[in-house]
């Protein structure tokens, strides 16, 4: 596990940390050495894999190549659902590259009980002070400072400075009173390069706050992936509310946030449906009989068609919206948007994806994929494969992410993947002061998917 060339360095010390936690041994290279024909610096992570951890460490560190045979379908053909997902390849989860060799190799190693965090100074500069947007700890960071009042810009450009290319997106904190000392505080907090700017810097940039956000929490019985949501906002430092029907319901939802999250969730419960309604969503969604338990009344949620059109008001009046997975049907539905989900019809014997990891092309200059590589791994678990309808109004409608043309699984189970080809993976869609975004996936999935956090993050900033 190379430290070198990574797209996000701290995440990858998150990995090893991960393993360093389940007592998996792990050993650094103490001199570079050479492998497959590849030489790997001084620095490097290995993972030996004759110790007793072995099988858990291929499970978690290969890819996973699910089995469609006669043991994973039923005698009509139909391929049965894994007790959970079909991929736990956490490098994928975490967009973190790691190599496999197979082959004995020869070098200086030294186990390690701790991982070792990079340390840097941060030197006054009077032009200002950068910070990459590729880490996502810099955005725990940037949080930090906006909350403590100071100003933080973003670059529209990409802007180079001693060899190094900052992406477009990478923050921008001019000098100003008590910067420095904050920002020894935070680079030293989240292990982060500050770099000081020694000339006046001439990019493209903005001026940027963190937008009030919101998360709605309806009842029957919680939703887990709206809790995965909350506490991933916390560990990056972005505050929130909660958000309860009554509070769409009232038509006062701009008097309390800027922008609501649906996490991943049916149609049927958010607008609070019938019992039998919401049977049915279930049973056609798993493919089984499914039957709610007893809900007393003042706990059967939902925000109602009156709720419908007092967030359609919301967006109109310059709300943002966020839909995660099975919440951009209701997002589709509700606001009549232009889109298909073309996976609704599609027979699981066409196309089948049971929590699986795949490709993605992203635009990396678009705002909300800034800080994001060009191609890019995502998390499909139950989601929609969703088709922008041709309109007068495409113009509207932006796809930051997408699949590739070939290709798609990285790893995991997929059938039919011709079914996702060039189709939009994340769609922004403006509608009049506001606008509405649709994640085809699970950005957040358990708070495990790093490779798709900025993903997220970058939607909370609004431009002053």
């Amino acid at each position: 596990i190379p430290t070198d060339n990574q797209h996000d360095p701290l995440t990858t010390l998150k990995l090893i940390q991960i393993f360093l936690n389940l007592d998996v041994e792990v050993h650094v290279a103490k001199k570079d050495f050479k492998v497959n024909g590849k030489v790997y610096p001084a620095g490097t992570y290995v993972i030996f894999t004759a110790q007793p951890a072995r099988a858990f460490i291929k499970y978690v560190l290969e890819k996973t190549r699910y089995p469609d045979n006669e043991w994973t379908r039923a005698r009509d053909g139909t391929p049965l659902r894994p007790y959970d997902v079909a991929s736990f390849t956490i490098p994928d989860y975490m967009g973190v590259k790691v190599d496999e060799v197979e082959e004995k190799f020869e070098g200086e190693f030294e186990k390690v009980s701790e991982v070792i965090y990079p340390k840097y100074n941060v030197n006054y500069s009077p032009n200002g002070y950068i910070i990459s947007c590729s880490c996502n700890d810099a955005y725990a960071a940037v949080n930090r400072l906006l909350l403590s009042g100071y100003s933080v810009l973003r670059l529209l450009e990409k802007f180079s400075m001693d060899g190094y290319i900052y992406p477009a997106g990478s923050f921008y904190i001019p000098d100003q009173k008590g910067i420095l000392e904050e920002l020894k505080k935070v680079s030293d907090e989240y292990h982060l390069k500050i770099t000081p700017i020694d000339f006046e810097i001439k990019a493209k940039m903005a001026k940027i706050k963190l937008l009030r956000i919101g998360i709605y929490q309806r009842y029957y019985g919680g939703n887990m992936d709206e809790g995965w949501t909350r506490w991933l906002l916390e560990q990056y430092n972005f505050p929130y509310k909660i958000i309860k029907d009554e509070d769409i319901r009232s038509g006062k939802l701009s008097e309390k946030v800027d922008l609501i999250i649906f996490a991943d969730d049916f149609p049927a419960i958010i607008i609070g449906e019938s019992k039998e309604a919401i049977e049915k969503a279930f049973s056609e969604r798993f493919k089984r009989p499914f039957i709610l338990p007893p809900i007393p009344p003042e706990y059967m949620s939902g925000i109602k068609k009156e709720g419908v059109e007092k967030l359609k008001e919301f967006v109109n009046n310059g709300g943002v919206m966020l839909a995660f997975n099975r919440s951009c049907e209701f997002a589709i539905e509700n606001f009549k948007l232009p889109i298909n989900n073309i996976s609704k019809n599609l027979d699981p014997k066409k196309f089948f994806c049971p929590g699986s990891i795949l490709r993605v092309e992203v635009d990396n200059e678009h705002p909300l994929c800034y800080g994001m590589p060009k191609r890019s791994f995502i998390f499909f678990h139950n989601s929609p494969i969703l088709q922008i309808v041709p309109s007068f109004y495409n113009e509207l409608f932006s796809a930051p992410i997408t699949y590739p043309e070939a290709d798609v699984k990285e790893s995991g189970w997929l059938i039919g993947e011709e079914n996702l080809y060039r189709k939009p993976a994340l769609i922004e869609a403006k509608r009049e002061k506001g606008k509405i975004i649709l994640y085809a996936f699970r950005p957040q999935f358990r708070a495990q998917t790093h490779a798709t956090f900025k993903v997220l993050f970058n939607a909370f900033y609004g431009f002053e």
